[in-house]
């Protein structure tokens, strides 16, 4: 972990970030966020679905 410093409107923050050394860890974790989104909205639609035909 490093800690980053940043400003904003002239006052001090500290964030706290993650350093990767590897960039295909980082596209990986893209990868894998956006596959957890995918999952979750298909599981919305699935969802919706079955309450429109029980209607």
């Amino acid at each position: 972990m490093k800690e980053r410093v940043t400003f904003v409107e002239g006052k001090k923050i500290k964030k706290i970030v993650e350093v990767f050394e590897d960039e295909k860890q980082v596209e990986a974790l893209k990868a894998r966020a956006t596959l957890i989104m995918l999952k979750n909205r298909l599981e919305d639609l699935m969802r919706e679905q079955s309450i429109v035909k029980n209607i």
